[in-house]
C-alpha cells in the first residue's frame, strides 16, 4: 500500500516555487557573499536543490540590512509563495481536524519549502528540514558542523506520509475502507484489502475536499505574478547592476584583506590551505559524498570512518564560524559604503522600480 505523496491542490504551491526560481540568481548574488552549496535541509542532506540555509545553519557571510533593501526588499517582493505556504499548512491542519471528528488519526504533512521576499523583488527559497534544531550559528557548528555528514540516519526518520501509512496498515479492512472514505470520499477506488489504487481523487464532502474548499487556491496570484515579472523585465538593466554589486563588494581591497585574514585564522586553528570562503564547506561536502554517496546516505557506511568525518566537519565548522566574525564585520562596512553610493547614483530609478513593483504586487 502506498499513500499519495501529493494531492492536486498542491500544484499551485509547487508552481510558485518553480516560478520564483527564475529570480533566485539575483537573490543569491545580491545578498549572499559566500554562496554556500547547501546547509541543513538543503542539498547537503537531501540531494535536492536548495537556495539557502535553513534556520540554525551557520552559513558565513550574514550581513545586516543593506541600503538597497528600502528599494528592492521592503514591501517589494511578490508574496504568493508565502501565501501558498500558509494555505497548504492550514489545509493539512483542517484535514487532521476533520479526520479526528470522525475518529481517525491523520498526521499533517509539513510544508517542504519556505519562500521569502528577497532583494529586487526576487524570492529566497529554503527547504524545510525539522531534523536540525534552530540554534545560533556557533552552537549549531559545535553540534552539527555544517549539517552535512552529521545528518541523522534517514532510515530512523519518519515523515508524516510514512506515519500515516503505519496508522492505516494497523487497521482491519473495514476500518481502512472507512478511513479512506472519510479522507477522500465514498467514491474513492480501493482494492479488495481496502488499499488505495492508482486512481486517487477526492469528493467535495470528504475531509480532503472540505479542507481544499475552506482554503482555496487564489487564481489571482498567477495574474499578479505575471505583472511582477513584467516589472522585473522592464528594470532588467537596474537589477543586473544590483546583481553585479556583490562582485564589486567581494573585490574591494578591504574584503580581500579580510579574506586573507580569515584564511590565516583557519590555518592558525589547524586548517591551512583555504583561500575561498566556501572552500571549507565544499571540502567536507566532497569527503562526505566520497564516503556516503551523492545522496549522503549513511546506511552501511563504516561507522569509524563516518565518526572521523563528523569530527573533522564539526572542528572545521567551529573554526570557520569563529574566524568569519571579523570578515563579516568588514564586509558589512564595505557593503554599506558601496550600496549607499549606488543608491545615490540611481535614486530616481530605484524609486520608480519600488513604486512599479509595489503596484504590481497589490
Amino acid at each position: 500500500m502506498i499513500l499519495p505523496a501529493s494531492r492536486s491542490r498542491r500544484t499551485p504551491a509547487a508552481a510558485t516555487v518553480a516560478a520564483v526560481v527564475a529570480g533566485l540568481a539575483l537573490t543569491l548574488s545580491a545578498c549572499s557573499p559566500s554562496g554556500s552549496e547547501a546547509g541543513p535541509g538543503g542539498a547537503a542532506s537531501s540531494g535536492a536543490a536548495s537556495s539557502g540555509a535553513t534556520a540554525g545553519s551557520p552559513t558565513p557571510g550574514a550581513t545586516p540590512t543593506s541600503p538597497l533593501d528600502a528599494y528592492l526588499g521592503a514591501g517589494g517582493g511578490f508574496s504568493s509563495g508565502v501565501s501558498d505556504d500558509t494555505r497548504e499548512r492550514k489545509t493539512e491542519e483542517a484535514i487532521a481536524r476533520c479526520m479526528a471528528r470522525q475518529g481517525f488519526e491523520y498526521i499533517p504533512d509539513p510544508i517542504s519549502f519556505t519562500v521569502k521576499p528577497g532583494p529586487g523583488g526576487s524570492q529566497i527559497i529554503s527547504q524545510n528540514n525539522p531534523t536540525f534544531p534552530d540554534l545560533p550559528p556557533d552552537q549549531f557548528a559545535a553540534r552539527y558542523g555544517y549539517g552535512i555528514s552529521t545528518v541523522p540516519d534517514p532510515s530512523k526518520q519518519k515523515d508524516p506520509l510514512e506515519r500515516n501509512q503505519e496508522i492505516v496498515e494497523k487497521m482491519g479492512v473495514s476500518e481502512r475502507v472507512a478511513y479512506y472514505q472519510a479522507l477522500y470520499g465514498t467514491s474513492i477506488q480501493l482494492d479488495s484489502q481496502g488499499d488505495l489504487t492508482n486512481s486517487i481523487s477526492s469528493s467535495d464532502d470528504s475531509c480532503d475536499g472540505r479542507a481544499a474548499a475552506e482554503f482555496p487556491d487564489d487564481p489571482a496570484e498567477q495574474s499578479q505574478e505575471k505583472k511582477v515579472d513584467r516589472v522585473r523585465t522592464s528594470y532588467k538593466s537596474l537589477l543586473d547592476q544590483v546583481s553585479a554589486l556583490n562582485d564589486q563588494e567581494l573585490a574591494d581591497p578591504r574584503v580581500r584583506a579580510a579574506t586573507q585574514s580569515w584564511s590565516s585564522c583557519l590555518a592558525a586553528a589547524g586548517f591551512p590551505g583555504y583561500a575561498q570562503l566556501d572552500a571549507p564547506r565544499q571540502s567536507i561536502m566532497a569527503k562526505a559524498r566520497a564516503l556516503m554517496g551523492h545522496d549522503l546516505d549513511p546506511t552501511g557506511v563504516d561507522p569509524t570512518r563516518l565518526a572521523a568525518l563528523r569530527r573533522r566537519e564539526i572542528s572545521l565548522a567551529v573554526a570557520d564560524n569563529s574566524c568569519h566574525t571579523a570578515w563579516d564585520q568588514t564586509f558589512a562596512i564595505v557593503r554599506q559604503d558601496l550600496e549607499t553610493q549606488f543608491v545615490k547614483q540611481n535614486l530616481t530609478e530605484l524609486k520608480s522600480y519600488r513604486s512599479a513593483l509595489a503596484a504590481a504586487s497589490r
